[in-house]
């Protein structure tokens, strides 16, 4: 169930981040200043893209421990929760309940 959890933060956090990437040009564009800063939009997109690939990776580990495959489900769930600090780590509070999840998975 944690690592459920987890994953719908990591979702939400990906989306948070597509949103910021999406505005990041409008914002560029308004203060020239910040034209050294352009290429953020696309780092921020990318970050937010990979986030949304380990929720994914994240639901799949949820139904592998619910469907009996803990030790499977486990280790992918500790990994693709730490791997997913790169974009935030879903208010990293999912990052916290992925990897509380899976140790939890490989624990029993």
């Amino acid at each position: 169930m944690l690592c459920l959890t987890a994953a719908v933060f990591m979702l939400i956090d990906a989306i948070v981040l597509a949103g910021i990437a999406y505005y990041a040009t409008d914002i560029i564009a308004m203060y020239p200043w910040l034209e050294p800063y352009s290429w953020a939009d696309v780092w921020i997109a990318l970050l937010a893209g990979f986030e949304a690939m380990c929720s994914v990776i994240l639901f799949v580990c949820a139904w592998l421990i619910h469907t009996g495959r803990v030790v499977a489900g486990g280790v992918l769930a500790v990994i693709f929760s730490i791997l997913s600090l790169a974009g935030g780590g879903g208010f990293i509070a999912g990052f916290v309940m992925g990897v509380v999840g899976g140790a939890f998975a490989l624990a029993s």
